[in-house]
């Protein structure tokens, strides 16, 4: 006699299929967020790392599905006090905000004024809060995205107009490719994920930094291991033919004699005075073609760089922009 095998109807065909990606999503996983995490938040906020400003706004509090979501969140559409926007606006909790201000001002900003002479003053926001798991993949571990504790950087805009995206740069010019280098050695300290070009073949066109916590050690994990780039030439500061009194930067002379200048037609040469036919003549052979300076010890204080009503706050660099 042959049983008949009951029939499994399909809604229960269909919610067997979707509830390994529902639990991936978290909204079946029984489970609290680390308390870790409320931790850090209260303590960033308690020493006032983050304070609330127009360009760092308090969010309402993000909860779910699941454990996904933030007590604190931020809305910060600039860092360093405003002088560097993220674009679009990045929703993050206070210690990513922290991290992503002292990453800023201790790596950023010194590779960018050493390898360009300008600062940056936007950061190309490519993701930041979102409930997800890592890189997308279904099963895998919640990413720190999913508590605002990420943010994916693109590219970076600066004072003069240019851009260096992550995508292009890495392969690009020296100078392109040496400042994002540099900057992505220098996140892994501020940070303890950091992922970019060459990691896992998922980070090609974005730097991925965050703050999980992989062990009781607080060890970070950084990929590519990378060997530092040459650090930039410095700048020779030399007195301007027109306006002796102000340095001006300009590129390190090749190795090898100097070369005699040549004056402009109806100009004195540059490096000594016009002479007069009443005070006796200087061997211009003695004389420097010009004299190198620091520029802190001449003429006037140095001026900001701005952008809009209000300095970036890097002094020490000659120069405006619109």
């Amino acid at each position: 006699m042959t049983r008949r095998v009951p029939s499994v109807p399909l809604r229960f065909t269909v919610l067997a299929l979707l509830l390994p990606a529902l639990s991936a999503c978290g909204l079946f996983d029984f489970e609290e967020r680390e308390p870790w995490r409320a931790q850090a938040e209260a303590a960033c906020f308690a020493r006032k790392e983050v304070v609330p400003s127009s360009a760092v706004r308090p969010m309402s509090k993000i909860s779910g599905p699941g454990i996904c979501g933030v007590d604190r969140p931020l809305k910060v559409a600039a860092l360093r006090t405003g002088e560097v926007d993220i674009v679009p606006a990045a929703t993050l909790d206070c210690p990513m905000t922290a991290a992503l201000d002292r990453w800023m001002a201790s790596v950023v900003q010194p590779a960018a004024y050493a390898r360009y002479g300008v600062p940056v003053i936007a950061v190309k926001n490519m993701a930041s809060y979102g409930c997800r798991t890592r890189n997308h993949a279904p099963g895998a571990k919640l990413s720190e995205h999913a508590f605002a504790n990420a943010l994916d950087v693109g590219g970076f805009r600066f004072a003069d107009g240019r851009e260096v995206t992550v995508k292009s740069g890495w392969r690009a010019g020296e100078a392109d490719r040496a400042f994002l280098r540099e900057v992505l050695i220098g996140a892994c300290g501020p940070f303890r994920t950091v992922l970019g070009p060459g990691s896992d073949g998922m980070h090609e066109d974005h730097f991925h930094l965050d703050l999980a916590r992989h062990n009781a050690r607080g060890e970070a994990y950084c990929r590519p291991k990378l060997t530092p780039p040459p650090p930039a030439a410095p700048p020779v500061f030399m007195a301007s033919p027109a306006r002796g009194t102000v340095p001006v930067a300009a590129a390190a002379p090749p190795p090898g004699p100097v070369p005699p200048q040549q004056a402009a037609p109806g100009y004195p040469a540059p490096g000594y005075p016009a002479a007069d036919p009443a005070t006796p003549r200087t061997d211009p052979a003695m004389v420097p073609a010009a004299t190198p300076m620091p520029p802190a010890s001449v003429g006037a204080p140095p001026l900001v760089w701005q952008r809009g009503p209000g300095p970036l706050g890097y002094g020490g660099v000659t120069g405006s922009v619109p």
